[in-house]
């Protein structure tokens, strides 16, 4: 198929719902749909030469990716966030590296799999002492990945987890 059929036109809807269940507690639902749409350059189909051995090429036929997220907020007393949330990726795509006539490697942007992850995190501020505060937040992602390489399969799962402190004086 030499044409590249294209829709411009979506929905992207996004909500949230707060709700005070009491002085010290507070919930908060949101959803949101968003498009994260390839680059002029992952499109463009000429090969640019990185090196003697390899080059990167565009991708005409990539699709942007759809994310659908949807998390809740718990308050507590206005200082202590606690969170857990769900994002679904349709048409995931990343980085792909191969190779031509068996020495030479090309890298291509490409649509692999679809993308679910499940997060945590729990924050809050930190006042140090009077003219140092702070913002610490401690995070946990559970990301799992579903689709197909050429004839191969991907399954793969990664936990991540971090950690951040902000601090203002």
């Amino acid at each position: 198929d030499d044409r590249v059929k294209r829709n411009y036109l979506d929905y992207f809807p996004s909500a949230a719902v707060t709700w005070n269940a009491s002085k010290t507690n507070t919930l908060n639902l949101t959803y949101s749909r968003r498009i994260d749409r390839p680059t002029y350059q992952d499109l463009n189909p000429f090969e640019n030469k990185l090196d003697e051995m390899t080059f990167e090429k565009g991708n005409a036929f990539l699709q942007p990716q759809y994310t659908d997220n949807v998390e809740l907020t718990h308050t507590f007393k206005g200082i202590l966030n606690t969170s857990v949330g769900y994002s679904y990726v349709k048409d995931y795509s990343t980085q792909v590296t191969d190779t031509t006539d068996g020495n030479a490697t090309y890298i291509q942007e490409r649509n692999l799999a679809s993308q679910q992850i499940i997060s945590f995190s729990i924050g809050a501020p930190i006042n140090f002492v009077k003219w140092w505060s702070g913002y610490a937040n401690v995070w946990y992602n559970y990301q799992m990945f579903r689709g197909t390489f050429d004839n191969g399969e991907i399954n793969t799962n990664i936990p991540m987890y971090g950690m951040y402190l902000q601090n203002s004086f």
